[in-house]
């Protein structure tokens, strides 16, 4: 079976900077054929755009898609995770933002715009034009199951309520979270 996952640092493959660590994605791979293009830290935009990346989507039996939250702003450039080889194209987040905005310059102009430009109505919109667009891309795929760690949306299948027990250093979760993301995300594959 073939599988895509795309997506944010939920589905990214975070041993490229924690090499001893595995998460409920190198689960997947270890059982399937598995092309995983999801990013730490990325917006629904660029989730977007890893999709688009690929060629023939059809080819694949099931796509895993973990969606971001909508409060995540599309940048170039990140200000300071840039050089991080797992959030190398890492967005702008609001919590973050807010944390950091005296790290520096670019973090401080951004917090000015969260704080006085930022509008959740139209960045809620954005982000649904933006799912909209991902359910036409894989349309063409028989099997796709939408994940997330943010708050759940009617089409996915949310793990956040997993946080409270099993929050950890890899993928967000502990390895027993990791081991109960993967086996309820293979019971979704293989039914």
């Amino acid at each position: 079976m073939n599988i895509l996952i795309a997506g944010d640092s939920f589905a990214a493959d975070w041993t490229v900077k924690y090499p001893n660590k595995q998460g409920w994605p190198n689960m997947l791979s270890s059982a399937f054929t598995v092309l995983n293009v999801a990013e730490a830290g990325v917006s629904e935009y660029k989730i977007v755009k890893q999709l688009e990346h690929i060629s023939d989507i059809s080819i694949f039996d099931c796509v895993i898609v973990s969606h971001t939250c909508f409060s995540r702003v599309h940048t170039i450039r990140h200000p300071f995770l840039h050089n991080d080889p797992l959030h190398y194209n890492c967005d702008l987040i609001l919590s973050d933002v807010h944390s950091k905005q005296k790290s520096n310059e670019s973090m401080k102009a951004a917090w000015g715009y969260f704080k006085y430009h930022w509008d959740i109505t139209y960045y809620r919109d954005i982000y649904n034009l933006f799912r909209d667009k991902i359910d036409k891309v894989v349309s063409d795929v028989s099997k796709v199951i939408h994940i997330n760690n943010f708050e759940p949306l009617q089409t996915d299948i949310s793990y956040r309520h997993l946080l409270a027990d099993y929050s950890g250093d890899i993928n967000h979760f502990t390895d027993k979270g990791n081991c109960i993301i993967y086996q309820d995300i293979l019971n979704r594959i293989l039914h």
